[in-house]
């Protein structure tokens, strides 16, 4: 009695054991499609180290910020912007930060020069690093309220004051560190030189010999005029502080934001992305020196990752497919192009990344158990 030789096994092109019982037995590997996408990130560090830039306040005192006259400027103006300023000097956010502070119209330390702007110049609060200097301000804002209720608002003396406190403490600076001034008001000018030209120029000549100006602008300011002078100091718009002491506390915040040194870096990653294995595929075309292609001499073998092939068996259509075991059918049982699964097999392994699909051609087929 002649004995059937013992079945061999084949590597594929796409490297899988396929299991054969003549020479000619062949597979095609159908693998999930793998896509690699690169992704550039933007990677921002912020250090909230503030050198090397310094903040110098220029505060209106005019008596309107303690009258409220004439409206609608508050009497609470001068409270909230004390309130204000002393937490920001206070919050361990601004630790590292160099301030100083100077007022205007006439204090105590301080005359209107409207000239020159040197006296207003001259820091009432000289420029140095919080939290050392933060007793210095709160200080100074107590004893810079405003005693005269007719004090008038020499803007003018305010904006040459801030723009040459700014320049005198970048040339003294032994690191050149750069500073920006900062001014608030709740008023219009209405002392020394009112023109609205003349006003931004000084700003804008400031802001040419590097000087950044801040506006921010207290109940009774005109933020139209206060917008002019942020576009000069290269700060865009004006800062609406309206709003009392919490809206100061915001605004200086923003600003202690916006001269953060910042360091940011790109980096490229790559992401590979796995496509789910497809539940249909076409017969592969007939190569020349191959056998016809019979359909009593095709399978379907599925390899799930690190575990051994599986067979899975034909049956006649999607009608037939069983309800508890895997098959899978041709469209065309005489004709057939293409294979497809059955649905409750194909739901089974198209989430599972990793497989793969082998089509063996010209191997005896193997039927699916009767559903």
């Amino acid at each position: 009695m002649n004995q059937q030789p013992p079945p061999i096994f084949k590597i594929s092109d796409a490297g899988a054991n396929v299991r054969t019982h003549d020479s000619s037995c062949g597979a095609v590997a159908e693998v999930p499609e793998q896509i690699t996408v690169y992704k550039e990130a933007s990677v921002t560090d912020t250090t909230f180290t503030y050198t090397p830039v310094a903040l110098f306040i220029m505060q209106d005192r005019s008596g309107s910020m303690v009258t409220g006259f004439p409206p609608p400027a508050s009497p609470q103006s001068w409270q909230n912007s004390t309130d204000a300023i002393t937490a920001f000097v206070n919050d361990p956010m601004s630790k590292g930060v160099d301030i100083g502070l100077g007022t205007f119209p006439a204090g105590a330390q301080n005359t209107a020069d409207c000239q020159a702007g040197s006296d207003c110049g001259n820091p009432v609060v000289p420029i140095a690093s919080l939290p050392g200097n933060a007793q210095n301000m709160i200080s100074a804002m107590m004893a810079q309220k405003p005693n005269s209720p007719l004090a008038l608002t020499p803007t003018e003396c305010g904006l040459r004051g801030m723009i040459n406190a700014c320049l005198n403490f970048h040339m003294s600076s032994p690191t050149g560190e750069n500073c920006v001034a900062v001014l608030v008001t709740d008023g219009v000018p209405d002392q020394c030189d009112v023109n609205q030209t003349n006003l931004t120029q000084i700003i804008a000549d400031g802001h040419a010999k590097g000087i950044d100006t801040y506006t921010l602008g207290l109940p009774g300011a005109d933020l139209n005029v206060l917008n002019q002078y942020a576009q000069a100091g290269g700060t865009g718009m004006a800062i609406d502080v309206t709003g009392g002491a919490q809206a100061f506390i915001s605004a200086l915040n923003s600003i202690r934001v916006k001269v953060a040194h910042t360091d940011k870096h790109t980096v490229v990653t790559s992401h590979v992305i796995q496509t789910p294995l497809k539940c249909e595929w076409k017969i592969p075309p007939h190569q020349e020196g191959d056998p016809a292609l019979d359909p009593q001499k095709v399978n379907l073998q599925y390899t799930p990752p690190n575990a051994p092939p599986l067979q899975f068996g034909h049956v006649a259509g999607v009608s037939a497919c069983p309800a508890t075991s895997n098959a899978w059918y041709f469209d065309d049982e005489k004709m057939p192009t293409q294979i497809f699964l059955c649905p409750n097999t194909c739901a089974a392994i198209e989430t599972v990344m990793g497989a793969r699909i082998d089509i063996l051609l010209h191997c005896p087929r193997l039927e699916a158990p009767p559903a």
